[in-house]
């Protein structure tokens, strides 16, 4: 990142946020913030758009983890072993060569 650029902050969360109604198997929430340059975001975005349109034919696939994990929606391609395995090498790719800051 370099000063010039401008810089966008993405944030979410993951887990639940219900204190009083904890699920002994999963009591945790988790709030993730990632900074990306300008510039390093628009090639993230483009690396991100050709994983989707390589695997599912479509730019238009909102990546849920729940989906993913079960292999609901789009993600039931995943079913398939060897597809499985090359959208998992290939995100790992995608999120390795990107230029951004976890908060």
């Amino acid at each position: 990142m370099t000063p010039l650029d401008k810089y966008g902050l993405f944030i979410d969360e993951s887990g639940h946020a219900h204190h009083t109604n904890l699920d002994p198997n999963s009591p945790y929430l988790v709030v993730c913030a990632v900074l990306f340059s300008e510039s390093a975001y628009r090639r993230f975005r483009e690396a991100f758009r050709t994983l989707k349109q390589e695997l599912f034919g479509t730019t238009n696939v909102v990546f849920h983890s729940r989906d993913i994990r079960k292999k609901q929606g789009p993600f039931r391609i995943l079913a398939d072993d060897a597809i499985n395995v090359y959208f998992i090498k290939r995100l790992n790719e995608v999120i390795t060569e990107a230029d951004f800051t976890i908060v």
